[in-house]
């Protein structure tokens, strides 16, 4: 498995697990009423679960299965792939950082 999809696995199950505590959080406020500001991070779950948990996998699977540039064994240049991957995980970051820091300034 070359090291672009396992950084994409990687990143999505990390991705998934960090949605679903969100979303514990949420229904844990949902429950007991106990943290009024935990609605504040519904988006923040959103974009972790759909785009960060389920787009990674989808990516890090669809690279390794699919079949290679003119039948070779190389995959030719993988700039544009971690370029994509390090954008994606940036814009993550920023999605999930944002209403923290709006709610400071």
């Amino acid at each position: 498995m070359p090291a672009l999809s396992r950084c994409f696995l990687r990143g999505g199950l990390l991705c998934l697990a960090c949605g679903m505590l969100l979303g514990g959080i949420i229904l844990l406020q949902k429950g007991t009423g106990g943290l009024p500001l935990a609605w504040v991070l519904l988006p923040a779950h959103i974009y972790l679960v759909l785009i960060g948990g389920i787009s990674q996998f989808t990516l890090g699977v669809c690279y390794w299965i699919f079949p290679r540039s003119g039948g070779g064994a190389s995959r030719g240049n993988t700039t544009l792939a971690w370029c994509s991957y390090a954008m994606l995980n940036a814009a993550l970051g920023l999605v999930i950082f944002h209403l923290p820091i709006q709610m400071l300034c």
